[in-house]
């Protein structure tokens, strides 16, 4: 409003302009030689200056902002060419291509598996031939040649989500093709309803045609919580030796190596010596709560690894190898909604053949018969058919494939 006595518009209060912070960021990425590429930021405060204007200076521009009739003072002039200076005075951030590398894609499969299934379906998809991948139903035609072709151009496949990358497999055929490999059911399937499994799906490392050739006999050690056992079969189904022993100081409560060493070292000693050693490999979570059990297998497994392949560094041929725990389970049909179950009545029934049978599956003496059947503590029966089901499984998948090599007596 204007003042009657002297004619003037009051003078409005201006608030202090406060000081920006412009930020310049400047990124700048380090050598290409560097794998992991990070961005340099730098950010600079530039403070605004701001000139206090006198009282007459703001007594005459409040006369002209009056002169034009407004009432209120004009200041869009001054932010306008704020933003001019700002604009011309920032330089522009250089654009920059950042090279994220993707994550494997991961789909159900993944989780729906074992590690050791998976690593056997990665290690088929990444090593088989185009010939091979065609032996499955549901890769003929062109779809096997593209799975190598995707492999030879992008590298191994790393999940078995990154397989649906090739053009013509879905998660239905990559489901089917997986099964297949882990479980080769066919319609001339052996009796007793037994399903197939690959020879290079059960154990590992994997030998050599020449090697499977000259095992006549096999020696299957399965390490339980306080007890040792073993199954020493013959390629023609004799069964030799089937027997289990305890040992103390496993899980004692407290972990001495040497105690270990010198309780492994004396059973081993009274085993019977056999062309190769199966060893029962399980997968065992990686949770806090499973350590000291974690701990323990892999203790007895490396000392049997050792203990057993004594002339490795001569030979550099392995004597003992790995039996997959879920392999055989499944080649046994021991596994419901998933889960293993105990094979004793498929041991039960392999022992009752022994008895009535002219031909039986294994021959079983009389005696190591009864002293299975007398047993009453259920986690040592379990033991003793876990020990025999993988010599088996081993002797009719493996060497079974393998040109029959009859040793002499």
């Amino acid at each position: 409003m204007k003042c009657q006595a002297t004619g003037w518009y009051p003078r409005v209060a201006v608030p202090p302009i406060r000081s920006r912070l412009q930020c310049r960021c400047i990124c700048k990425a380090y050598s290409t030689q560097k794998q992991d590429s990070t961005l340099l930021h730098k950010t600079e405060e530039i403070p605004e200056t701001v000139h206090p204007e006198s009282d007459s200076n703001m007594h005459d521009q409040e006369i002209i902002s009056a002169a034009t009739g407004d009432g209120k003072i004009d200041t869009s002039t001054d932010k306008e060419s704020n933003l001019d200076n700002e604009t011309e005075t920032s330089p522009q951030a250089p654009s920059l291509l950042i090279d994220i590398q993707k994550k494997p894609q991961r789909t159900q499969l993944d989780t729906t598996y074992s590690p050791e299934d998976k690593e056997t379906l990665l290690s088929v998809f990444n090593t088989a031939s185009v010939q091979q991948l065609q032996q499955m139903r549901a890769l003929k035609g062109l779809t096997a040649d593209a799975i190598v072709t995707h492999r030879t151009l992008h590298g191994h496949y790393q999940t078995l989500g990154s397989l649906l990358a090739v053009q013509g497999v879905g998660r239905t055929t990559l489901k089917k093709v997986c099964e297949r490999i882990l479980n080769p059911t066919s319609d001339s399937d052996n009796e007793g309803g037994r399903g197939q499994v690959s020879s290079k799906a059960i154990y590992k490392p994997q030998l050599s045609q020449d090697t499977l050739q000259r095992v006549w006999s096999v020696l299957s050690i399965k390490a339980g919580l306080k007890h040792l056992s073993w199954a020493h079969l013959c390629r023609d189904g004799t069964l030799h030796d089937w027997d289990i022993q305890e040992v103390p100081c496993f899980l004692s409560g407290r972990f001495q190596t040497h105690e270990y060493l010198e309780a492994v070292s004396q059973i081993i000693a009274n085993l019977p010596p056999a062309d190769l050693y199966l060893l029962e490999q399980q997968t065992i979570k990686n949770d806090a709560s499973m350590a000291p059990l974690k701990l323990h297998f892999r203790s007895v497994e490396v000392m049997l690894y050792s203990l057993l392949n004594t002339d490795y560094s001569d030979t550099r041929e392995h004597k003992v190898v790995s039996m997959s725990y879920t392999a055989v389970g499944r080649y046994f049909g021991a596994y419901i909604s998933g889960s293993r179950t105990s094979g004793r009545s498929i041991i039960h029934d392999i022992v009752r053949e022994s008895r009535e049978s002219l031909n039986p599956r294994v021959a079983i003496s009389q005696d190591m018969a009864w002293n299975f059947l007398g047993r009453k503590d259920g986690i040592v029966k379990d033991s003793l058919c876990d020990s025999l089901m993988q010599a088996l499984a081993f002797v009719e998948i493996v060497l079974a494939d393998s040109h029959t090599g009859m040793k002499d007596s």
